[in-house]
């Protein structure tokens, strides 16, 4: 079992200016220490460089595939988001054109193999939901600045009237989309020391923050229990809303304890 230790770099005031503090906290039986870090700011452009960058993709791993689509399963009018205003988007950008073509070689699922896509013909799938595929960072765009590869995670949609059972069995697929994201970094060829992650699902898949939080602490929780990146010596979680940093913070400081 791992060593954990929560490390909070900052939080976005108000008023925009950012309001430096840091808290402390650790994951019992230590073997050896793993740095948690939460903090508002761009994935891409305020995470520093990381090995890998978990990216929050849809079952093409194309990138966004219009230039603006719903928040959720439903569109009224203004509740859409456009492609800068999603992680997938920003990504995809910063990667360059060579990163789409390197998403496009990825082989493709029968589409059987996903009953829960969304996407039919001639939408190509590569990834089922709460699966995850690694490329490496291209050369030529702002992205290799960045990280080394990108972990496309595919979490599903949170939308509509869904009973308990459906939700759980969202949570379930969301926690999972860590876990494939963890296992994918781990087949990176290189040692994996840096991952940085948004939250994933509180954006345009419409999760509840609070459940999207909780879901992301149980993920890493489990990484560090059963590890899959054995080299691991940060996960950082960058978003740029201050409530799903404030949620993620609440969560990691429920579930481990301060260090002295």
């Amino acid at each position: 079992m791992r060593a954990l230790r929560f490390v909070r770099h900052s939080a976005l005031c108000p008023s925009g200016t950012v309001r430096r503090g840091t808290s402390s906290f650790s994951f019992p039986c230590a073997v050896s220490a793993v740095k948690v870090e939460v903090r508002v700011g761009d994935l891409v452009s305020d995470g520093g460089f990381s090995d890998v960058i978990v990216n929050s993709a849809n079952e093409t791993l194309e990138g966004p595939l219009f230039p603006y689509f719903p928040i959720g399963a439903e569109c009224e009018s203004g509740d859409v988001y456009y492609q800068d205003d999603v992680v997938d988007g920003r990504i995809h950008k910063a990667g360059g054109p060579a990163l789409g073509r390197l998403c496009r070689r990825l082989p493709e699922l029968p589409p059987e193999d996903d009953p829960d896509g969304p996407f039919p013909s001639p939408y190509t799938q590569r990834c089922e939901i709460g699966g995850a595929r690694l490329t490496k960072v291209p050369e030529g765009g702002e992205l290799v600045q960045h990280c080394q590869y990108v972990a496309h995670a595919v979490v599903p949609i949170w939308a509509g009237d869904l009973d308990l059972e459906e939700q759980n069995r969202r949570l379930s697929l969301l926690t999972k989309a860590y876990a494939s994201a963890f296992a994918a970094a781990a087949s990176s060829s290189s040692p994996v020391r840096r991952i940085c992650s948004p939250l994933l699902g509180a954006g345009a898949k419409q999760f509840p923050i609070d459940l999207a939080a909780r879901c992301a602490s149980e993920a890493v929780i489990l990484e560090l229990r059963n590890p899959t990146l054995m080299d691991l010596e940060v996960i950082a979680f960058i978003d740029r809303r201050k409530d799903c940093v404030d949620h993620l913070i609440h969560e990691f400081s429920g579930k481990l304890n301060p260090v002295k």
